[in-house]
This record gives structure tokens, C-alpha cells and sequence, in this order.
């Protein structure tokens, strides 16, 4: 008997083997031909051809050009055939994932005045449901702003910023219909019910209401939707009719508005890679509605102002790169103008964001990378809060001038999201929600741990892991899913996500690399890889993920890489010079078309990147960005199997960038790897906002994953 059936097991193999071969040969005669029309650019003396520029329609944001949309159909059209043949697999990721869902839920709402604000989810929605009640939670539940309504014709419509005006009698928000970043504002009378819709148009989110509830502060897009000029709207006029207050001449500067803590002053915040600079505007008195300037700008200087006590607190790095926090005696930052310090610089301490109540004053500071938040009370005694896990993410503000207690919003690999309250006088925390998990899920069978990197020169780079405890066994054999971003200064922190146990439960380990180009620990971290450093991430990234190999933990043959936008940048150098490294890619919105794109300042974004990147019309700066850029450095290799995606209405990275380089990819890919892009024709760059929209999103992704790494859904183990 035993001969037959080895026999048999020999066939079975040959034929499967003979299969997969001839499915993956299939697979690539069938991918979309995408035409070449050779377009040459000359800068520096470098001349370069770029076959595939054509994909770029000359009307963006408008896209007329026929063929160009039947090729993105066409793109979409043969990843859904690729999927189509694991559609059982889907359904049963959907259903795993809903699973652990609770669908009707409620957040934990937020007192203002008499009235208690908060969000609810309802089964079956996609969108929730803004709501409040008026002095007590057993009152009757008032609906202000129901999103799944707004949303209905709109696939890739975003919600704002949304606030009810201080008399609270009326209600502004803001949506973005087609995921452009082109926001709208519109304003709803809460007595009536009447909504004046378009109220303004072509705005960013943020939204200010003035303190008498005449009406309400916004910024506004130009015609090459940058936000260059900030203006007051008068409820019942026009648009038209609307005040100029600040206008930003260097379209380098991006400009963005909020209130203070204490809401008496409009910050108006012009910002930039390399510095910034604040003017503030009482917003009591209509009349005075001119921005004086705190702090002239100049390059590498970076400060942030709240205001509560009848005092401004400043936050600033003059002494430092990390900042230190002072509170000011006037409404002047200078020789003349004594500060009385808070909290002084230190070289291993990155003070955050800062918020203040009427009684305290709330700092979120990082130490050697870990999240810790202290609180002052106004006589300067001070209390420190610190966090018992490894890895996680907090965050401690004042949602309102009354606030009596810190909210803190809590999460981990681990710990679902959570609301805290600390009480600064008990000096002790309550947990006031925690977001249920479904089917089962006991924490205590997870671990989540920080292990450093020695990087190449010698830095030790931080990295958050995830893993089953049953399942993880330390021996290089376990399948990891690596995320790296380290751009702009971003920080990246562990996070809970229901969707990723179909992975960890089938014995993946998930790590977030903390690369430099973020500030995990601190501003010289972000500076460390930045302009002629920037490929000091991608070689960061390389590193850890060489090290998790060697410390076993992770199987060498098995290891995907993840990253979103400035990711895609990253993945992208990282595949070109090391192909062997990862088995599959996975990137949402990728920046690979790097060069091309800094050196077309039509673009919305493109100047506020100069100043991260370089601007490429300097010899030195387009000689090194042209050396990691993605799309420029595509060579005939073999390449791992490659998951991306798209919004066509994306202003951040607009479609072609991907387009382009997946087109690209297949032309010198020498691998059978499925190489696969696929379009989303109606949203931008965050994707659709709808939850199950994103549920769907991900089991693509989870499922492609799983597909490349050849991980059975039967491996899966309950929790």
C-alpha cells in the first residue's frame, strides 16, 4: 500500500507543480499591454526617456483622456481576475474579520457646556452618526449630522472637521465629495433643521467659529489647490463677501488654522520643512480681526503657542532641537520679554503636543521613543504618567477648557482603543472605555515587544513587534510583515487592528520598523535622513529587516514589506537594490515617481517637498534624488511579487505616479511574481472613508499577502 499511495504523492506534486507554473506564465501573457511613447526631458544635461509620461493626463485634475481611463480599466479588470479565482478566501477573511466587530457602537462623548457630544455606529452603516444630548446621557438623543446620508451618491466622500457654534444653535462641517482634499463647508441650524450646504467651496477641512457665532474662520485652496489665503465667512452672506485676513506669499509655506485651548485666539500657522511661523488673532471682537505675528520666521526655527490662564504658552527650539516648553509674560517672545520655563530641553526627551484646561496644562512628551505625558498644574507642580506595555500608543489633551480630567486615548498591538481620565489631584487613571473584541480575544495569548537595530553606522534603530505567543517560535521560521515609513518627521506608533490577526493567528509576526526621516526619537532623527541623507531610511529599513533574520525572528524566505505613500518610496528603492529581500510588496498610494514629480512645481504639494527632498532644479539635489528615486532605478531583475494601489483622485500622489511605475515593473520584471495595481476611480488619497469600504481594502491586501507567502487560511488557530 505504501508504494501507490508515494506514487500518487509524486503526482500530485509534479502536476501542482506543472500548475502553478503554467498559472503563473498565464498570469503574466495576460497582464495589460501598456503602450510606449517615448517623451525626453533634458535637465542638468541628463537626458532621460520616459516611455510611459503619456499615462499622465495633460488635464489633471481632470482626467478626459479616453485612453488613458480604458487603460486603468483595464489594470483594475486584471487584478479582480486575480482575486476572482480566491474569492472563497475573501468571504472567508470578510467574515473572520467582521467577526471580531462590534457594529453598533457608540464612542465616549465629550461635554460641552450642558451638552454631551459623541459619535455612534450603526449595523449595517458604513459611516456614523454625530449626536448629542443636553445635560444628562439618559436625555433625549438630538441627530446633528447623520454622514451615511451625506455619503449615499458619493463612493469617496470624506468628512472634515464639524463643530457646533458657541450659542450652539448652529452646526458647520466640512466634506470632501471625491476624496480631492477640496473641501466644502456647510452650515446647519440646529433649531430649524434647514442646512445651507456649499456654504464655501474649494477649502481645506478646518473649520473656526468666532466667539459670538456670527460666523466662522476657513482656509482657502488656490487655483493650484494650495492653501495660501485664510478668510472669515458672516453667516448669511456670500461667499464673495467674505473678509481676507491673512494671505501667505511663499506657496512653500502651506498655511492651517485652529483656536486655542481657552478659544480667545485664532492661530494661523504657516508651516514648512524647515521652519514655521504663527500669527494670532483675537477672535472676540470682530474688529480686531488683524493676525499679529508671535515669532518671525527663519529657517530651522519650529515653535507651536496654546493659551489658557490668561497666558500664552509657547513650545520652541530655541535651545534645542527637541524643544522645551515656556510660558510667556506678554504677547511678545523676545530679550525684552522674560519666558519662565516649563519644562527645559533635553537631548533624549522630544516634547509633542500640548493642550491646556482651566486648571492644568497637559505635554506629551517621548523618551527614547516611548510615549509618556506629563501634567502641571498652574503652580508648577508637575506629575508624570508612564504606561506599562512595550509598545503602544498614547495620547493625553483636554478636550475642553472645563475639562477637569486629561483625556487620554490609549492603544497597542494588544490593547483595543481605549479612553482614559486621569485625575491630576488622586494622581490615578480610570479607564472609561475600552473598544470591545468579538469571538473570543484574550490578550494574554499576544505579546508585543521593543528590540533595537544596530544599523549600518553603528545607530540602534527601534522596532515594535507582534506575534502569537503559541505561534511564534524564534527559530526563523515564522512568516513577518514589515512596515516602514520614516519621512516627513511622522512618528509611527503600534496600533490595534481586528484585521491583522488573520495574520498573526496564522503564525505571522508583524513589526513596525522606526526608521530615521520620522521623530520616534527626536528632531535629529527626522533631520538624520532628509534632503542629502534621505537614503538613510531605505538603508535603516534594509537593516532591520537583515537583523530580524539573523535574530530568527523571521523566515528569510517570507518576509513582506508594507508601506503607504511616502512607504511606497521606501519599498520601492528597496526592491530595486535588494529584490531578493522581501517575497512580496505590498503598498497603498506609493510616492515612486519621485523625481519626475519634484520637478513639476505646477503640482499642488510639490514646493512644500523641497524642502524634505531637495528641489531638483539644483544639480546636486537632482543627481542624488534621481539615484533612489523609484521609478528612475527600475532594473531587468526579478522582482517579488508586487500589491498596489490608487485613487484617481488623489492630489498627494496622484494616480499616474503608480501607474507608471507598475507599467514599468512588468516591462523588466524577470520573475513569473504577479505584479497587480488597483485603481480606486472615486476616491483620493486616504481611500474611501466607510469602514466595511476599508474592511474590504484590507482583505485584498490580507488576502494577497497570504496568497505569496504560501500560508493556508486553514492555518489559522482560534483565539
Amino acid at each position: 500500500m505504501r508504494k501507490p499511495i508515494k506514487t500518487l504523492l509524486w503526482v500530485f506534486l509534479v502536476s501542482t507543480l506543472i500548475f502553478s507554473a503554467h498559472a503563473a506564465i498565464n498570469t503574466k501573457m495576460l497582464c495589460p499591454k501598456t503602450n510606449k511613447d517615448p517623451y525626453e526631458r533634458n535637465i542638468h544635461n541628463d537626458t532621460v526617456t520616459d516611455n510611459y509620461h503619456w499615462l499622465r493626463d495633460a488635464s489633471w485634475p481632470s482626467i478626459k483622456n479616453d485612453k488613458i481611463i480604458k487603460h486603468l480599466k483595464k489594470e483594475n479588470q486584471y487584478t479582480k481576475n486575480y482575486f476572482s479565482y480566491h474569492t472563497k478566501e475573501q468571504g472567508i477573511l470578510i467574515k473572520e474579520i467582521k467577526s471580531k466587530i462590534i457594529e453598533e457602537d457608540s464612542a465616549y462623548p465629550v461635554k460641552h457646556d450642558n451638552y454631551y457630544y459623541y459619535r455612534k455606529f450603526i449595523k449595517g452603516k458604513n459611516n456614523f452618526v454625530i449626536c448629542r444630548k443636553k445635560n444628562n446621557l439618559r436625555a433625549k438623543e438630538e441627530e446633528l449630522l447623520d454622514i451615511n446620508k451625506l455619503a449615499t451618491h458619493y463612493p469617496g466622500f470624506r468628512i472634515g472637521s464639524f463643530f457646533s457654534s458657541p450659542n450652539y444653535k448652529m452646526f458647520a462641517y466640512s466634506a470632501d465629495l471625491k476624496g480631492e482634499e477640496r473641501y466644502s463647508i456647510s452650515v446647519k441650524n440646529l433649531d430649524s433643521g434647514k442646512t445651507d450646504s456649499n456654504v464655501v467651496n474649494d477649502a481645506i477641512g478646518a473649520i473656526v467659529w468666532d466667539r459670538n457665532s456670527k460666523g466662522f474662520f476657513y482656509v482657502k485652496l488656490n487655483d493650484q489647490r494650495r492653501s495660501t489665503k485664510v478668510y472669515y465667512h458672516e453667516l448669511g452672506k456670500s461667499e464673495s463677501q467674505d473678509r481676507l485676513v491673512y494671505k501667505e506669499e511663499d506657496e512653500t509655506f502651506p498655511v492651517n488654522i485652529r483656536k486655542t485651548s481657552d478659544n480667545k485666539y485664532l492661530i494661523i500657522n504657516s508651516y514648512s520643512n524647515e521652519g514655521n511661523e504663527i500669527r494670532i488673532l483675537n477672535i472676540e471682537n470682530e474688529k480686531l480681526f488683524v493676525p499679529k505675528v508671535l515669532i518671525i520666521r527663519r529657517t530651522g526655527q519650529f515653535y507651536d503657542i496654546d493659551h489658557g490662564h490668561e497666558s500664552f504658552y509657547l513650545k520652541i527650539n530655541d535651545k534645542g532641537k527637541n524643544f522645551r516648553l515656556v510660558k510667556l509674560k506678554g504677547e511678545k517672545f523676545n530679550k525684552d520679554n522674560a519666558a519662565i520655563e516649563l519644562i527645559p530641553h533635553k537631548e533624549k526627551q522630544y516634547i509633542g503636543g500640548f493642550s491646556l484646561s482651566k486648571d492644568y496644562l497637559v505635554v506629551n512628551v517621548r523618551t527614547n521613543g516611548v510615549n509618556n505625558i506629563i501634567v502641571l498644574d498652574k503652580y508648577g507642580e508637575s506629575k508624570e504618567i508612564k504606561f506599562n506595555e512595550d509598545a503602544y500608543n498614547a495620547y493625553g489633551y483636554y478636550p475642553t477648557y472645563k475639562s477637569e480630567f486629561v483625556r487620554i486615548s490609549y492603544e497597542s498591538f494588544i490593547t483595543p482603543p481605549s479612553i482614559l481620565e486621569y485625575d491630576f489631584s488622586k494622581n490615578k487613571i480610570y479607564t472609561r472605555k475600552e473598544k470591545k473584541v468579538l469571538g473570543g480575544y484574550n490578550k494574554e495569548q499576544y505579546k508585543s515587544e521593543k528590540i533595537y537595530i544596530n544599523a549600518g553606522d553603528g545607530t540602534k534603530v527601534p522596532v515594535s513587534l507582534f506575534y502569537r505567543k503559541d505561534l511564534f517560535k524564534k527559530d526563523g521560521t515564522n512568516p513577518l510583515l514589515l512596515y516602514g515609513y520614516g519621512s516627513y518627521g511622522i512618528s509611527q506608533y503600534p496600533s490595534f487592528n481586528t484585521g491583522i490577526f488573520s495574520l498573526i493567528d496564522r503564525g505571522f509576526v508583524y513589526a513596525i520598523a522606526h526608521i530615521r526621516g520620522g521623530s520616534e526619537l527626536g528632531f535629529k532623527w527626522y533631520e538624520g535622513a532628509k534632503l542629502l541623507n534621505k537614503k538613510r531610511t531605505f538603508l535603516d529599513y534594509i537593516n532591520c529587516a537583515e537583523e530580524l533574520i539573523k535574530k530568527k525572528y523571521a523566515d528569510p524566505k517570507r518576509i513582506v514589506g508594507y508601506g503607504v505613500s511616502a512607504g511606497g518610496m521606501l519599498l520601492g528603492y528597496v526592491i530595486n537594490e535588494r529584490p531578493e529581500l522581501l517575497r512580496a510588496v505590498v503598498t497603498d498610494v506609493p510616492f515612486v515617481d519621485v523625481l519626475n514629480f519634484l520637478l513639476d512645481d505646477t503640482l499642488p504639494t510639490t514646493p512644500f517637498h523641497f524642502k524634505e527632498l531637495g528641489n531638483p532644479k539644483e544639480k546636486k539635489y537632482y543627481d542624488y534624488i534621481k539615484s533612489y528615486s523609484p521609478y528612475d532605478n527600475i532594473k531587468l531583475q526579478r522582482y517579488p511579487a508586487i500589491y498596489a494601489t490608487a485613487g484617481l483622485q488623489d492630489r498627494r500622489v496622484a494616480y499616474w505616479q503608480p501607474v507608471k511605475w507598475i507599467a514599468k515593473l512588468r516591462e523588466h520584471n524577470q520573475s513569473n511574481n504577479p505584479v497587480l495595481l488597483c485603481i480606486d476611480m472615486t476616491s483620493g488619497h486616504f481611500g474611501k472613508s466607510g469602514r466595511y469600504d476599508d474592511l474590504k481594502k484590507r482583505v485584498l491586501m490580507y488576502n494577497f499577502i497570504l496568497l505569496n507567502t504560501g500560508i493556508s487560511l486553514d492555518q489559522k488557530q482560534p483565539f
